[in-house]
């Protein structure tokens, strides 16, 4: 495991200064409200002050033509930290179609990096329906990476997902399920780093 000090110290801190946006726009479709992206990124800009902390957004697309999202935090040590690509496909083959994707797909990815609570609703539904297939597939690494860290089997974990996000099959999470497994993975394996690391401090 690499040790990244000044990166976790940076996170540690971020985590405390960080005060939730208030879900202050409205989605008349889902008659629901969410964080828009300029609150997201406020919060985050707020509670980065002082962290040694940056972050990159990278436009991303990959070979099926969806376009994406990746994160990068960036500590004044050196130390970086790929958080990985969010894809979502555009609900319509025109500019606003694929403007909507991008701008929800920026809000998602950064919402989930930093746990920002963005969503009560699930406004990314008007681009997409259920889980993309990187996005599946990026849920399946990380159950493998938890597996690997605790000697638990997937299929134990899947099942405890699963449980937890009130679903029957992970192909079928819309947009606010897929956040809520990727903030519960970040956890689990936070955790299980940790652990790792007092047990190799203990001998």
């Amino acid at each position: 495991m690499t040790e990244k000090p000044g990166l976790a110290k940076g996170l540690i801190i971020f985590r405390e200064q960080l005060k939730q946006p208030m879900k202050d726009a409205d989605n008349p479709f889902f008659k629901s409200k969410y964080v828009p992206l300029e609150a997201v990124t406020d919060a985050i800009d707020s509670a980065i002050v002082g962290t040694g902390l940056t972050y990159i957004c990278r436009p991303k697309q990959n070979d099926r033509g969806q376009n994406g999202t990746q994160v990068i935090i960036l500590h004044e040590s050196g130390e970086e930290l790929d958080c990985g690509t969010f894809y979502l496909p555009a609900s319509k083959n025109d500019p606003q179609g694929y403007g909507s994707a991008s701008t929800y797909s920026r809000r998602y990815a950064l919402s989930t990096v930093f746990n920002i609570t963005s969503d009560v609703d699930d406004d990314g539904n008007k681009a997409v329906a259920t889980i993309e297939a990187d996005n599946l597939k990026q849920i399946e690494s990380q159950l493998l990476e938890v597996a690997e860290l605790t000697g638990k089997t997937q299929d134990e974990l899947k099942e405890s997902l699963v449980e937890k996000l009130g679903v029957k099959d992970l192909k079928k999470l819309n947009a606010s399920k897929q956040q809520l497994a990727f903030g519960t993975l970040k956890i689990w394996i936070m955790k299980a780093k940790e652990k790792m690391q007092e047990k190799s401090e203990n001998k």
